[in-house]
């Protein structure tokens, strides 16, 4: 709690519960997988932090958790407003999330890579620079968006 260098987590499938706070008010820590053996998480565990400007507990601005649909993981994520992604149901790549890698997720990561290569901020969400980051080089550029029209065109014929 409250550890500000807190960069990554490795949760092993032995635990059962993450407790009430266990996280909290770790800006740094920005991805956090929670396996399916985790049945409970406490109250603001993961990717919470309080607000001194207006005295509020809120979400850490481009957290992201991953975990499987219908886990205490996705619960907790839906209950706290926090994106959620199953990465054993959305592939690498499938940056609209449709279940199909194709020529939309290849202009999507174009449009991002433009935005960004003029000055412009992500419009990305956390869980989509993740999926559009195809050659995982942590960067969002023409490499991955030609990677994904590799994917489509393989998957065509």
């Amino acid at each position: 709690s409250s550890c500000t260098a807190l960069t990554s987590v490795t949760i092993p499938d032995s635990v059962t519960a993450i407790g009430r706070n266990a996280f909290f008010g770790c800006p740094a820590l920005k991805t956090m997988t929670v396996p399916e053996s985790v049945t409970f998480i406490g109250e603001n565990a993961l990717g919470m932090r309080y607000d001194i400007r207006n005295g509020s507990v809120e979400p850490v601005a481009d957290f992201l958790l991953l975990g499987k649909t219908g886990s205490a993981a996705d619960e907790y994520a839906s209950q706290n407003g926090i994106e959620f992604l199953d990465l054993s149901v959305t592939e690498i790549g499938d940056v609209n999330k449709d279940g199909f890698i194709d020529s939309n997720d290849a202009t999507s990561v174009l449009m991002e890579y433009s935005n960004l290569s003029t000055g412009g901020s992500f419009t990305f969400t956390a869980g989509e620079r993740l999926l559009a980051d195809v050659n995982s080089d942590n960067a969002i550029d023409s490499a991955d968006a030609s990677d994904i029209l590799i994917i489509y065109a393989d998957r065509s014929t």
